[in-house]
């Protein structure tokens, strides 16, 4: 009987150890199944599933694993249970996500069996949107087979994920996702192996994009990241100009082609569609290290798993464990990492008096606080005139050497001019955050503010005051902290 089956295969002596516990961990979780003497059902199986998945995890963690490990790990585990042909490289990948999206063994036991594995895949699929335990729970109350929960998905009939721009906060594990901007400063031979990366990327996007939309046109189905994976590999294999590029960097610009068609679907929905445009090199700028163990730092130095040497950087204040790394080159020619990283919530306790206090935002002064104080909103009218002056000449010759060189001081120091208003607005945002418990804001709709003003003047200064931006820095700064809370108020009557 099946049970009764042992096993003589024998671990490769050289075997990396933390691969070789891995595969021992894989084993006793298989065996245990097997000791049952019967057929491994719904139940059983998903276990099997998420112990795995939390085997990998775990040992990920401690590791920083890449792809070439979950190769070793899948192949040696083929070799001991050849007849488990869903114990793959691939399905490795989504154990791991399974534990990630529910690391409650009882919820999976108790609710998550009662739904079939398809459709359990196609919530790991959507876990960037929607929520998965919501997603559990809305699919065993309403009874949906696996075509019905698809139709429910498309319709948006799940509470979304919430996001704020640089900030992702999970308030049970007492930790946020920051993201921080350095500077780095690669050799020639590295910014040479970034340019190649960011042009085939940039390639295959365009590539993918156009499959993607004629099937999406033809079909009308957004075809999941997990789904376009494999023709991207069929793309890499066939075109030699994929071939030296690591696989990470080509799975992301598939997450980047899912985002387009999925935004195109919402927007034809919302009656305002425009179709995703092809890129070139003014606007793809940019490669991202997104899997786990393939950015590391090393003092004042960054580790990418594809690139030969270090990368220099700058000074940074990055404590915690790194999620994604994106390498771009902006317009002004200078070469930033942003940094997605893990920190701990401050959960020392509160550490300023409790205060309310309600902010009014205006242009004259940024922000008026309901105690007197105000914030002044930065004047750079010195750089402003220059970028001005620098404009006008661009605009009045035809000889288009001089018109890029206009574009390339433009871009300089219009990127001077952000750095300083972002230093100032993340200072006044800071200084709020630190001192009141519960912040009370306008509920703006910047764009449709901006539409209705008569004067170019007028817009730019709602555009340069960052409404929306000094609205944002405070929330997120605001999550960091175990005692500080930002509501957002109607904004009628406010000023009085």
């Amino acid at each position: 009987m099946k049970g009764n089956i042992t096993r003589f295969h024998r671990l490769e002596p050289d075997m990396n150890p933390s691969i070789a516990k891995v595969v021992n961990s894989v084993r006793l979780i298989l065996d245990s199944m097997e000791s049952s003497n019967s057929r491994i059902v719904s139940l059983e199986r998903m276990i099997v599933y998420h112990r795995i998945g939390r085997e990998l995890r775990l040992q990920s963690n401690d590791c920083l694993w890449g792809d070439k490990m979950m190769d070793e790990v899948s192949r040696q585990i083929r070799l001991i249970y050849p007849e488990y042909h869903y114990i793959n490289r691939g399905n490795l990948y989504l154990f791991r996500t399974f534990y990630d999206c529910f690391p409650d063994e009882s919820f999976v036991s108790n609710y998550v069996v009662s739904i079939p594995w398809t459709t359990v895949k196609e919530i790991l699929f959507a876990r960037k949107e929607y929520d998965p335990q919501a997603m559990v729970m809305g699919t065993i109350k309403s009874g949906w087979s696996t075509s019905e929960f698809k139709k429910a998905l498309s319709i948006g009939s799940f509470p979304r994920v919430q996001l704020n721009e640089g900030c992702f906060t999970n308030q049970e594990l007492g930790y946020v996702l920051r993201t921080a901007k350095v500077h780095i400063r690669p050799t020639h031979s590295q910014k040479n192996l970034f340019e190649r990366y960011i042009g085939a990327s940039m390639k295959l996007y365009n590539e993918m994009m156009d499959w993607a939309l004629r099937y999406y046109l033809e079909h009308g189905l957004v075809l999941f990241r997990e789904e376009l994976v494999p023709i991207m590999r069929v793309k890499k294999r066939d075109n030699t100009d994929y071939q030296d590029v690591p696989e990470v960097l080509l799975q992301n610009v598939c997450s980047r082609v899912y985002s387009a068609i999925k935004n195109f679907d919402n927007d034809i929905e919302n009656g305002g569609a425009h179709y995703p445009k092809l890129r070139n090199r003014q606007n793809y700028r940019s490669v991202t290290y997104d899997q786990y163990g393939t950015v590391r730092l090393q003092g004042e130095k960054l580790w990418l798993g594809s690139v030969p040497r270090l990368v220099k950087m700058s000074k940074h204040q990055i404590i915690g464990d790194i999620r994604n790394c994106t390498i771009t080159c902006e317009s002004s020619g200078k070469w930033y990492a942003y940094i997605v990283y893990r920190r701990n919530k401050d959960l020392a306790g509160l550490t300023c008096k409790p205060s309310e206090v309600g902010i009014d935002l205006g242009l004259n002064n940024r922000a008026i606080l309901s105690d007197g104080t105000v914030y002044e909103m930065p004047q750079f009218n010195e750089l402003e005139g220059k970028c001005d002056k620098i404009r006008s000449k661009r605009d009045r010759s035809d000889d288009p050497k001089y018109r890029a060189k206009c574009n390339k001081i433009l871009s300089k120091m219009q990127a001077r001019l952000n750095n300083k208003r972002s230093y100032i607005l993340h200072s006044q945002t800071r200084d709020i955050v630190d001192s009141h418990t519960l912040i009370a804001v306008e509920k703006l709709d910047v764009p449709d503010i901006i539409s209705v003003q008569e004067y170019s003047s007028k817009r730019r200064k709602i555009q340069a005051a960052s409404w929306a931006r000094f609205i944002t820095t405070l929330k997120y700064k605001s999550e960091e902290t175990n005692y500080c809370r930002v509501v957002e108020v109607d904004s009628r009557y406010s000023s009085q």
